[in-house]
C-alpha cells in the first residue's frame, strides 16, 4: 500500500447512535496521518489533525451501509481517493448509482430523481434519492445565456463545462457535468429502478427502467443470550435470535 494511502493499522470501529445520526470511533497506528470515512464507497467526512479519533456522521443513510476509515497524508484529507479501494468496497452489492447529464436543456428548478420498486414489482413514487439539475449558484450557458460570441456555432459557452465530466454529452462536442444518484437497497433480491427528471409545475419524464439484483448484508441480530458456560472447558454457549 502506497504511504499516502492505508487502511492497515485501524481497530475498533464502531458505531455509537447520537441524536439523529452516528458517531464512528476507531483506534489507528497511523501516528502521522489524518483520516478518511467512506460510506457505501464514497468519502463522508475526514479529520483535519492526525490526532482525531471520530466523526459525526449526520447523513441519512436509508438502508444498509459498511463504513470503512482509511489513513492518508495530511494533504490528501480532503481528496476522494475511492479508487484506491477495491471493488467491493467501491460497489457495495446492495448499492445501486445511476450517472445523470446536467445539461443546458435542464432549467431552473428541474430535479432528477431515482425511483424503485423495493422489490415489489411496483414502481414507488417516492424517490430514493434527488438533486436540483440546475441550482441557482451553477453558472447559466447556451444561447443567449452567457457572454455572447464566446462560443462557437451560437452557443455562448464560455461557461461550459468542456473537457471535464462526460464529454460530447453536451451539444457540438461540448462536455457535460454527471450527477450520482443512489440508493442503499435493503430488500434483497430483483429490484426495478429508473430516473425520472421533474419539472418545477410537477410534470415528470421516465428514463428507461433498469434491473439490479441486490444482495444486502444480513440484519444484525436482535438479541444475543447466554444459555449457558462449562467452567470446566471455559465454553460459554450463545443463542442468537
Amino acid at each position: 500500500m502506497s504511504d499516502e494511502f492505508t487502511t492497515d493499522n485501524i481497530t475498533q470501529l464502531r458505531a455509537v447512535p447520537r441524536g439523529t445520526g452516528w458517531e464512528i470511533r476507531f483506534a489507528s497506528g497511523n501516528a502521522a496521518c489524518c483520516h478518511q470515512l467512506y460510506v457505501n464507497g464514497r468519502l463522508a467526512d475526514w479529520t483535519d489533525t492526525a490526532a482525531q479519533r471520530a466523526f459525526a456522521l449526520d447523513v441519512i443513510l436509508g438502508g444498509p451501509a459498511e463504513i470503512l476509515v482509511a489513513a492518508v497524508a495530511p494533504a490528501l484529507r480532503r481528496t476522494d481517493l475511492s479508487a484506491r479501494l477495491s471493488d467491493a468496497q467501491r460497489n457495495p452489492a446492495w448499492v445501486y448509482r445511476a450517472s445523470v447529464v446536467r445539461s443546458h436543456r435542464h432549467g431552473r428548478g428541474d430535479c432528477a430523481a431515482l425511483l424503485g420498486d423495493h422489490a415489489t414489482g411496483q414502481i414507488d413514487d417516492c424517490p430514493l434519492d434527488r438533486q436540483e439539475l440546475r441550482p441557482a449558484w451553477l453558472d447559466e450557458w447556451g444561447l443567449g445565456a452567457g457572454p455572447f460570441g464566446s462560443g462557437g456555432f451560437g452557443y455562448d459557452a464560455a461557461a461550459a463545462p468542456g473537457l471535464r465530466g462526460a464529454f460530447g454529452a453536451g451539444p457540438f462536442g461540448i462536455g457535460a457535468e454527471l450527477l450520482e444518484l443512489s440508493a442503499a437497497l435493503a430488500e434483497e433480491g430483483a429490484h426495478q429502478l429508473l430516473v425520472r427528471t421533474i419539472a418545477p409545475d410537477g410534470r415528470g419524464a421516465d428514463g428507461e427502467p433498469v434491473a439490479f439484483q441486490a444482495a444486502p448484508p444480513p440484519a444484525p441480530p436482535a438479541a444475543v443470550t447466554i444459555t449457558d458456560y462449562d467452567a470446566e472447558t471455559q465454553t460459554v454457549t450463545i443463542q442468537i435470535s
